[in-house]
This record gives C-alpha cells, sequence and structure tokens, in this order.
C-alpha cells in the first residue's frame, strides 16, 4: 500500500528528502519527464509516492512547446548531468505522454554517457504517434500551439515503420508501458480509432521490446495521478513487472510488436 504524505519543497529539481519512517537507504534514483503543454507541476503526486519509497527523484520542467524531440533530450541531459555524482545506485525513468518519447530520444542519443538506467515505465506513450496530431500538423494555429516537438507526435513520423529509426531502445533497459482506456472497442474519444484515453490510442502506446504492457481505466491528462497507476509504477521499478491484477494490454507486446 502506498503512503501518501506531505513532502518538503516538492517543487525542487532533485529531491533530498528521506521518507518518514524508513532509514538513509535510498531505493534508487528516479527521472520523471512530463508530456506537452505540461509542467513538473502535472507530477508532484507520483514525485510524492516514489519518495515515499525511498527513491530519489529528479522532477524539473522542461519547455515541451520550443523545441524537438532531440532538443528536449539535449536539455534534460545537460540539466541532469550535474547531479550524476549524487547517482549512487539505480536510474529508472517515468515519464508521462510526450515525455516518453523525449527518454526514448534521450537514451538514444546518450546512453553511453548516462549512469547506468536499469527501468522505464511509460504512462500514455504515444509511442508510434496520435492520430489526430496527423490532420493538424500541417495547420497554422497547431504549429504555433504544439511546437514542433507536438508535430513530431504525428503517426509519419513516429509510426511502425519508423520506431526503431528515430529513437530505438538500447539493450539491457526494462519498459513497462500504462495505456489509458476503456478496455472495449470505442475509447473515451469516440472520434478516435479504437479504444483510446481521449488522446492516445491503445495501439499507438505499443513498443517494441516492452517487458510488460497493462491497461488501466483512467484518462490522458489524469492517469499519472490514479492511485492503481501509481502503485503499478512502483510495482515495475521493484520488480521489473506490473501487478499481477493488472489487465495486460492483448495483442503482440514483446518484440513481434
Amino acid at each position: 500500500m502506498l503512503r501518501h504524505k506531505a513532502t518538503a519543497n516538492i517543487h525542487s529539481t532533485y529531491s533530498q528528502t528521506t521518507p518518514k519512517g524508513q532509514n538513509s537507504m535510498v531505493a534508487g534514483h528516479v527521472l520523471l519527464l512530463h508530456g506537452l503543454f505540461r509542467s513538473r507541476f502535472s507530477l508532484w503526486k507520483l514525485q510524492r509516492a516514489l519518495e515515499d519509497q525511498g527513491y530519489k527523484v529528479w522532477n524539473k520542467s522542461y519547455p515541451s512547446t520550443r523545441r524537438s524531440i532531440k532538443e528536449h533530450a539535449a536539455y534534460i541531459f545537460e540539466k541532469l548531468q550535474p547531479h550524476f555524482e549524487e547517482i549512487d545506485g539505480p536510474l529508472h525513468i517515468v515519464t508521462h505522454s510526450l515525455g516518453g518519447i523525449v527518454a526514448r530520444s534521450l537514451l538514444a542519443q546518450y546512453r553511453e554517457q548516462l549512469p547506468p538506467i536499469q527501468r522505464m515505465v511509460q504512462l500514455a506513450p504515444p509511442n508510434q504517434g496520435v492520430q489526430i496530431v496527423d490532420h493538424l500538423k500541417h495547420l497554422w494555429l497547431f504549429k504555433m500551439v504544439a511546437g514542433k516537438a507536438g508535430r513530431e507526435l504525428s503517426q509519419d513520423h513516429l509510426g511502425p515503420a519508423e520506431i526503431n529509426g528515430h529513437y530505438p531502445l538500447p539493450e539491457g533497459v526494462e519498459v513497462g508501458v500504462i495505456a489509458g482506456g476503456t478496455g472495449s472497442e470505442k475509447g473515451y474519444a469516440p472520434w478516435l480509432e479504437g479504444d483510446n484515453d481521449g488522446t492516445v490510442e491503445v495501439a499507438s502506446t505499443y513498443l517494441s521490446g516492452a517487458t510488460d504492457h497493462i491497461l488501466l481505466p483512467h484518462i490522458h491528462t489524469f492517469i499519472m495521478n490514479a492511485s492503481e497507476t501509481l502503485e503499478n509504477t512502483i510495482h515495475f521499478l521493484e520488480n521489473g513487472e506490473f501487478t499481477a491484477k493488472a489487465s495486460r494490454v492483448p495483442g503482440k507486446v514483446m518484440d513481434e510488436a
């Protein structure tokens, strides 16, 4: 059971808190990456839950609409690099939406320079692109609002034919994917094809090489705050798999995806 409490200075770049009732041993280090149009504050509940379990958390905003995905990865690497000496245990990554693609780009570009990455949990990641972006990416207003990274979330850019070309998943990193959806043929947004979380289709969350892939009944915007999400995220970081009671996404999830 997760223990929730107020965390001192939850807006800090790198948490230095030690949870009540626990010793000073660190369970591990976690890099959090938020999604498009969001900030680090969108992941404060997740940060708090991880800190309560003994993790040291690095949670910093990045200008999601102002750079390309690769430029975001470079920005994150630059900001994280001064903290490498503080990372004396396994480093994990937990992401939401666009953050999952930024993390893949980070690993593809800087894997050899990063501390060893053990596990990554992606929440509602558009690994194969988002249908609606394909329709909107040429519109002036969408370009202005979503920026280059938003346009790069198109299926043309991230689809199956290129999924390992732009941001290949390196060997040795265990990845768990949590998709949001209704568990039926129609998702939260009826105008999207198939089950979806209101923004990203369940089918688009597939990632070749993923270790585990589950479906939770939550919408895209708030999936990171759900108690089931917190429980499964921590379970994966500790065990390399989600809880047994979680509903697995049907279909090919492993390397055959």
